[in-house]
């Protein structure tokens, strides 16, 4: 390695396209669904079109700060590091439960 010289900051630094632009794609496709249920429903109503995008752009704002406070925290990060891998599948398995027990 060449003295003064640091790899890795150099590979830090950068940014790939590549990475960025399958990022974009994959939240389009994860939001795909949401344009399917959502265009419908905004088709046939716009009585309350203002307060519904309202309540949604706060709740994605309370999602995202409570995101970046669970994220901060390292109990939190070693509790899902340790246990992630099994606690996701039960909580994906009791939402659907719940889903079909609710229809």
């Amino acid at each position: 390695m060449i003295k003064g010289h640091k790899a890795t900051d150099t590979n830090e630094n950068r940014r790939s396209p590549l990475g960025v632009l399958s990022i974009a794609s994959l939240t389009l496709a994860n939001g795909a669904d949401n344009v399917g249920v959502y265009l419908p429903f905004f088709a046939v109503s716009r009585a309350y079109l203002w307060a519904i995008l309202t309540v949604y752009a706060f709740l994605v704002g309370v999602w995202c700060y409570a995101g970046r406070w669970f994220g901060n925290h390292d109990a939190v990060l070693r509790t899902l590091d340790r246990y992630g891998h099994k606690i996701v599948p039960l909580v994906f398995v009791a939402l659907g439960l719940y889903i079909l027990a609710a229809s």
